[in-house]
């Protein structure tokens, strides 16, 4: 007696090949933030509000003492070479650090920072911490001091 496995096999492979599909702009929308990296966006709740060319968007991985050097990425990747230096309305940190904000680069006039943002934390409106459109340098410090450390808090 023969088993007919067809009724089975279609609908798996149907399934296979629409995840196999799934574009590259739709797997890494500006609105997400992959591990390691602190994402800032120059919208509200990370650009949830916005889209198109003014969905601008950049990321660090390390400390920068002046983001005038950093510059925003439009919604398609391309950079806009518009500074995210005073520009920053919300953030994501997808990093095991603590991530230091400061309002002046080179990390402050007193080196301490104005805001900071813990590991795994999000800001979805600076402006609820005085920090809407203020940040000029980002320092991190991590646990085990990280390759990414080189500023101590304590």
């Amino acid at each position: 007696m023969r088993k007919t496995i067809y009724p089975l096999v279609v609908p798996i492979v149907a399934v296979l090949g629409l995840v196999g599909q799934v574009s590259p702009a739709a797997a890494a929308a500006n609105s997400q933030c992959p591990a390691g990296k602190v994402c800032l966006y120059d919208g509200l709740g990370w650009n949830s509000d916005l889209s198109g060319s003014t969905d601008l968007w950049s990321d660090v991985t390390g400390n920068q003492s002046d983001l005038r050097r950093y510059f925003w990425h439009n919604g398609s990747g391309a950079t806009t070479g518009q500074s995210v230096q005073d520009d920053i309305t919300s953030i994501k940190n997808r990093t095991n650090c603590v991530v230091s904000f400061y309002v002046d680069t080179n990390y402050g006039t007193g080196g301490y920072p104005e805001f900071e943002v813990g590991p795994g934390e999000y800001r979805g409106d600076l402006s609820a911490w005085g920090m809407n459109n203020k940040i000029s340098s980002v320092a991190f410090s991590c646990p085990g001091g990280s390759a990414y450390s080189t500023r101590r808090w304590s």
